[in-house]
């Protein structure tokens, strides 16, 4: 698929970009490309590879568990909320 000036023209104005006359061209063929790069990437037989949430396995980090008491503040309720509390589970 080739962008035409026109074609470039109604789709800056509906995207309410202003483009210059010279820079019309400039953008013209920097989309051209990038179309081009997207038709050829779209051509690639790809029904053997299989699908990846990303292209690195990664394994994500895990911090180091450590069991605490909780206080009787805790104990009625999901958390105390008090401020410094170093037996609640909710404490940092």
């Amino acid at each position: 698929m080739a962008l035409d000036a026109d074609t470039l023209k109604r789709v800056a104005h509906l995207a309410r970009l202003r483009l210059d006359t010279a820079d019309l061209t400039q953008h013209e063929h920097s989309l051209n490309a990038i179309l081009g790069l997207i038709d050829r990437l779209q051509s690639i037989d790809t029904r053997d590879v299989a699908a990846m949430a990303h292209p690195l396995d990664l394994v994500p980090p895990r911090r180091r568990h450590r069991a605490r008491r909780s206080c009787r503040a805790c104990a009625r309720r999901s958390w105390c909320g008090r401020p410094g509390c170093k037996r609640c589970l909710c404490a940092p």
